[in-house]
């Protein structure tokens, strides 16, 4: 059950990095930096979920990285549009 919660939080989680990593390449959002670290980690982040199928050790080290790095993007998100408002207005 551990490993399908984290596979299943990663897909999620997953969406929502990939996606604004792609609306920051596109729009300028954020910095252009910030959107290849978020390329970057949604790719991290479907490696992660393969704990789902594959539960090899080096997965689920991937896997509990890639949670831990997730959260801290969270955080960094919540703290541009904390210190920009704008930012989250159509």
């Amino acid at each position: 059950m551990y490993l399908l919660s984290f596979g299943a939080t990663l897909l999620g989680l997953l969406l929502v990095i990939g996606a604004t990593a792609i609306v920051c390449l596109r729009t300028q959002l954020f910095a252009r930096w910030f959107a290849t670290a978020s390329g970057v980690l949604a790719l991290a982040s479907v490696v992660g979920a393969f704990t789902i199928g594959y539960t090899t050790s080096a997965i689920q080290v991937v896997a509990g990285v890639t949670i831990i790095l997730d959260t801290v993007w969270i955080l960094v998100v919540s703290t541009f549009l904390w210190r920009d408002p704008a930012l989250a207005l159509p």
